[in-house]
């Protein structure tokens, strides 16, 4: 059996072992350079986010404040989303008006 590379299961799915690099790849999926510097209102380098993503520097509280701030933000958004007929009770109702 061949042997995975650092950081990936056997099955090549990335291991996400930080809390920090999880939050950023849950408030950005597409995480990586340029937009994590402005999520952090260019505050900090690449560099510096990427040894916070991989756990060799600490991370400061006012980016842990801005990281729950973030995260809160999306969570109320994902709160208000109000549940709605499906398209499978829109059909139904159109189909029994024309009978």
């Amino acid at each position: 059996m061949e042997q995975a590379s650092y950081g990936y299961q056997g099955d090549r799915t990335k291991v996400y072992e930080t809390t920090v690099d999880q939050a950023l790849r849950w408030l950005v999926p597409d995480a990586h350079g340029r937009k994590l510097v402005a999520l952090f209102d260019g505050r900090v380098s690449r560099t510096t986010i990427a040894n916070w993503r991989a756990g060799r520097r600490s991370i400061p509280q006012w980016a842990i404040d801005r990281i729950d701030q973030l995260t809160r933000e999306r969570s109320r958004a994902v709160t208000t989303i109000k549940p709605g007929p499906g398209k499978s009770a829109i059909g139904f109702a159109r189909w029994r008006a024309r009978r």
